[in-house]
């Protein structure tokens, strides 16, 4: 699970990266920190029968108020 955040927080932030180098846009850091918090949201959604209801998942998953089946 903390693969899955580190992944999509790598993702947007090399996204956003480029979008400033190639002069796309400005960085604003509010509109991309809720960009990844949904993203990491709905990936944890999409995986929930992936992973196992131990202990240390359920702790995992909690900051991001969301939960295991």
């Amino acid at each position: 699970m903390a693969q899955a955040s580190l992944a999509t927080t790598v993702y947007w932030l090399w996204y956003e990266r480029n979008k400033i180098m190639y002069g796309d846009s400005t960085a604003n850091v509010s509109p991309l920190f809720k960009m990844i918090i949904n993203d990491v949201k709905l990936r944890f959604a999409g995986l929930q029968h992936c992973f196992k209801n131990t202990t240390t998942n359920i702790e995992a998953v909690h900051p991001w108020k969301t939960r295991l089946n």
